[in-house]
């Protein structure tokens, strides 16, 4: 059924499709793809995304609106917008102190951020790097956000 045609999976499952469907003209990090009225999305959430996208294509823009607030869907993404958001990226930890940091950081992401300013929105003291593995530094956690 893929033959030739543009879809999307889920991030996790790219392999596998490319694996199942070698003909698929596979695109990664979409939210959602149409090709010639194949609809495909990258899971559960994105076909919300696609939802809204096919009511407001049929019915109207106000349409897709009043069922996003309908849904409690606050946040219409697109079919090229990536499937891990910067926004949410990195927040899988249950640390207190990195969630203020990111949380400051997200609303002033034009602010420069001296890493003395982090530590105190951390609430923790600056202290020299230990060379331990960090998953982003805080001067990557920016550029991603802005």
């Amino acid at each position: 059924m893929l033959n030739g045609v543009q879809c999307t999976p889920h991030h996790h499952v790219l392999s596998r499709l490319k694996a199942a469907a070698p003909a698929a003209l596979v695109k990664a990090n979409r939210v959602f793809v149409d090709d010639d009225n194949i609809w495909t999305s990258a899971g559960i959430t994105a076909g919300i995304d696609l939802s809204l996208h096919l009511i407001g294509r049929l019915c109207g823009a106000q349409t897709a609106l009043e069922v996003a607030r309908e849904m409690v869907v606050w946040f219409r993404r697109s079919g090229d917008d990536p499937q891990l958001s910067p926004w949410l990226r990195y927040r899988n930890h249950l640390h207190p102190a990195i969630h203020r940091v990111q949380d400051a950081m997200i609303a002033h992401p034009k602010r420069s951020w001296p890493l003395a300013d982090l530590a105190r929105r951390a609430r923790a003291r600056q202290r020299p790097s230990s060379g331990a593995p960090v998953s982003t530094a805080p001067g990557n956690q920016r550029a991603r956000i802005s």
